[in-house]
């Protein structure tokens, strides 16, 4: 099967997603900034909102834990999971280190 058309498409569509997300992330900061919490547009409106979030270390619980003797738990609390991801890259990358 030829995939060339496939991981094109996927490096465009990565590609694309990138510079929205980082524009995106622009905009955001820009609004953060802004001393409003409501903001309006023709199409859409935005709202700042902020709040504290707490979270804890596992990798400290775990050790906390171990540390007062406790260690049945760590069976019970333990998932693995099987992953499959592709990575993609522009191959004018690819050219350039070859390159050099």
């Amino acid at each position: 099967m030829k995939t060339t058309y496939l991981v094109d498409e996927l490096g465009q569509l990565a590609a694309t997603m990138a510079g929205l997300s980082k524009r995106q992330t622009e905009i955001k900061n820009k609004l953060k900034a802004m001393n409003d919490t409501e903001f309006e547009g023709g199409l859409f409106r935005a709202t700042k909102v902020e709040g504290d979030q707490t979270t804890y270390s596992s990798p400290a619980m775990i050790q906390r834990l171990l540390d007062m003797g406790c260690t049945d738990f760590l069976d019970e609390i333990a998932t693995v999971t099987h992953k499959v991801s592709i990575r993609v890259v522009a191959k004018i990358q690819d050219r350039d280190r070859k390159a050099a």
